[in-house]
Parts: structure tokens; sequence; C-alpha cells
């Protein structure tokens, strides 16, 4: 599902590139929240509100995924709890591929090529 996501984020906007973020904006100031990095598309696109990943904007997936339970993050641990095991490390390679400078297609196949287990042949 969220592998899905990203693989079709990158395959839609191959050359994005975006610090690490899940959304951008200030509500406050006027500016509306909005998805910002690959797996903040991702995690929204796949139902957790702006507001969540608003709280979580300083953790990284794999944090998240480390230690489930807090209520503030129980939509995404709901994601994660259905989410193989090994695509966690792989949406985390993403993420860390990107939050480094890389394109969202490069990220990927990145990840891929960490993971050889799951890359898609229509990838």
């Amino acid at each position: 599902m969220l592998t899905d996501t990203v693989r079709r984020l990158s395959a839609a906007d191959p050359k994005n590139t975006t610090p690490c973020s899940y959304v951008i904006g200030d509500p406050e100031a006027g500016t509306p929240l909005t998805p910002y990095c690959i797996i903040g598309h991702a995690l929204h696109e796949n139902g957790v509100s702006l507001n969540v990943l608003q709280a979580a904007h300083q953790m990284k997936f794999i944090d998240i995924a480390q230690h489930p339970g807090e209520s503030v993050y129980a939509p995404i641990d709901n994601l994660i709890a259905a989410t193989p095991p090994q695509d966690i490390y792989w949406l985390a390679y993403v993420q860390h591929q990107q939050d480094h400078g890389f394109t969202w297609a490069e990220a990927v196949q990145a990840a891929d090529n960490q993971y050889p287990d799951m890359k898609r042949e229509n990838a």
C-alpha cells in the first residue's frame, strides 16, 4: 500500500527533491499545511491527516515504526501495522535517500538496489 503509493509518486514526479519534512505551511501565518516529502505525500494519501504529519515532522518513518503506541502517531501506527517489515525498511531507505538530496526516482532506485526483493517488474 505505502510502497505502491511511493512508487506512483516517484514515477509521477521523478525529479522532485524535497528536504526532510512531511508537511510545509504555517496555518497560524495563513499558509495551509500541504504534504511535502515523498513519505509525507504517501502517508497523507493513505489517510494520515496533515495535523498528525505536522506533529510527527521531526520523526523519521523508521523511528515511528520502532516506537509504536504514542497516541498522536496512531494513524501512522495503523498503517505501519499493516505494512510488512521489509516494506518499512524500504520506505525508510527511500526517506533517508530523499532527505540527503536524491530525487524521488533516485531514492526509489537506491532503495530497490538496497532491497532487491522489493523491486517491481513495472516500477
